[in-house]
Parts: structure tokens; sequence; C-alpha cells
């Protein structure tokens, strides 16, 4: 069993606040549940962010609440999206149907995605 280049960046790039021990317990997760020869990203289940820095962002300062009800939840479903699009992108090395099958999406509902939102590819 094998890390994907997209996994090995996701280990290196964490902060790892528990240390070894959080190391030691995400690898064995990631070998325990992942039955094929490679592991990605996705089965890692480590935050985009370090821990520290997600909690310093405060979420409802990133929407911007201008206009009527209707107006920002919109605006926020295209946020979560674009976001949620982007990220198993980048799990899935900008593979259209291992994405799409992390977001449970057929690939052309992504591709559709993809181009509403003009999200580059790579």
């Amino acid at each position: 069993m094998v890390f994907s280049p997209a996994a090995e960046k996701r280990l290196a790039e964490y902060s790892w606040p528990g240390n070894v021990r959080e190391l030691q317990n995400c690898v064995e997760r990631a070998v325990t549940m992942w039955d094929r020869m490679e592991i990605g990203p996705q089965h890692l289940h480590l935050s985009v962010g370090s821990p520290a820095a997600e909690r310093a962002e405060d979420p409802w300062n990133l929407i911007d609440l201008t206009g009527g009800l209707e107006d920002v939840t919109s605006y926020a479903v295209v946020q979560v999206e674009k976001r949620k699009i982007r990220q198993a992108l980048d799990d899935a090395d900008s593979n259209i149907g291992v994405a799409a099958k992390i977001l449970q999406l057929n690939p052309q509902a992504l591709m559709e995605k993809i181009q509403e939102y003009e999200i580059k590819l790579g």
C-alpha cells in the first residue's frame, strides 16, 4: 500500500497538533479503512488547513451578509460548493471521475459545476 503524491503533500503540510500519536492514528485508520493499493488525501480525514488556523477563521466573517436572506443564502451555497469542489479536485489530483465519486455526483454534473463556477483544473 502506498500514499498518493497528494496524500503525501497533505501529510507534510498538516500541523500535527497531536504529534506522533495523531500521525500514527491517522495512518493506521487510512490503512485499515481503505482496501486499495493507493491511499489518497480523502482517506486521511485531515482538515484542509491547520486546526489552529481553522479555529481562528470565523466563518461568519467570510460571508457577505449584505442584501436579503435569499441573496445571502444563494451566495453562501455557491461559496460552499466552490470550496467543496476545489477540495475534491485537489484530493483526486484533478481526476474528474474520482472527484465526482467523492462529491457523490455524476461526472457530467461535476463538469457542469466546474464550468459554471469557472474552476481551473490542474
